[in-house]
This record gives C-alpha cells, structure tokens and sequence, in this order.
C-alpha cells in the first residue's frame, strides 16, 4: 500500500490519517506505522463515534478530528504538532530525554512556546494533553472538575468523559514515575482533578 511506503521512504513531520481508505482499514495502517515509527499522527475522519476515538487514541494517533472542519483548525493543530515534534528532536540530539526516574523534579511549563519539560527534559505532549495540563496547572492545588476539564478540552464532544479519562492516562504516562500511583495529578473519585505539583 503506498500510503504506508511514504511514511517510510520521505520521513514525513506529520501523517494526516483518513479512516475511510478504499483498501485497508485507517486503524490497521495506524497500527503499522506505529510499528516502526513515532510521526506525530492525525487522525481525521467523517468517524464521530466515541468508541472510534477513543481507540484512535489509544493506538496511538497523536489528535483526532471529525469533519467537517476548518482548515485553518487542521492548519493550526498540525504547526504544533510539528513544533513539538522538532523540539523533542533537538532534545535527542543532544541527549536530553526523559527519564522517568527524575519526574519527581520540577515541572516546568513555558506558556509561549507551550513546551513542557521536567528538570529539563523536555516532555512531548500532543495539543490536548497540553491543553489538560495547562488547565491543571494554572489552578495549582485546587480542584478542577470533570466538567470544567471537559468543557474546555472536548468541547466538542457533547459528554467527554471517556475523552478524558484516555488523555489523562497517556498525560501521566509522560509525567508521573508510577503512573498507577500518580504524585503530580490526584484524581478525586468522581469529582475531578487536582495538580498538586511536585
């Protein structure tokens, strides 16, 4: 299939992903592209179902978007996906990766250029995890209710809920040590989130 040979033979900054491909299903070629490679993915489909995005997510596609959409929206979500993407490419250049054993340090978040570090090392985040993290962030201590998460994060997926809880999973994963005993983000059973720093 030559939609996955591109990928492999130009290098590309970012794959654009059409669920609906006449010849493989979008999944399966998310699911082998993630085989060997970690371009930063964008899923973007006439697909609204829920469950659909949330195993787009959980395979690994960086973002998900229905149509119809702007192309000033796909535009934008794809500059910073690219900026984030290089950024962590000059981060490995000069071996400055994550180590998970130092996430207990100082998380550092520069709100311009909206790239996240620890003690450091730069955290590759996709624009919605960013986007859960700075809402945590910037109410440091209090908590933030799932409305509040949803309503500002997936507005436009009537009840998020699921969405975020699939966000919030892959965001400690790059954040917490132990993401099954998190330190950074305390989940308050049904209620919502508190970031209480570290």
């Amino acid at each position: 299939m030559q939609g996955l040979a591109l990928p492999r033979n130009e290098l590309p900054d970012v794959v654009v992903l059409d669920l609906g491909l006449p010849d493989m299903d979008g999944f399966q070629v998310l699911g082998q592209i993630r085989d060997w490679s970690d371009v930063p993915v964008v899923i973007h489909t006439v697909r609204d179902e829920e469950t659909d995005r949330i195993r787009g997510l959980e395979q690994g596609a960086d973002d998900y978007m229905v149509k119809p959409f702007s192309p000033g929206e796909l535009v934008t979500r794809l500059k910073a996906l690219i900026r984030r993407s290089r950024m962590r490419g000059i981060s490995e250049e000069h071996n400055v990766k994550l180590d998970k054993s130092s996430t207990k340090g100082k998380l550092n978040i520069d709100f311009d250029s909206e790239m996240v570090s620890i003690d450091g090392r730069l955290v590759d985040l996709s624009p919605r995890e960013y986007k859960l993290l700075y809402h945590l962030v910037i109410n440091k201590g209090a908590l933030v209710s799932n409305e509040v998460l949803m309503e500002n994060v997936f507005p436009e997926s009537g009840n998020g809920l699921q969405f975020l809880i699939v966000y919030m999973k892959k965001l400690r994963e790059r954040l917490e040590d132990n993401p099954d005993n998190p330190h950074l983000i305390i989940y308050e059973q049904g209620k919502g989130y508190r970031y209480v720093g570290s």
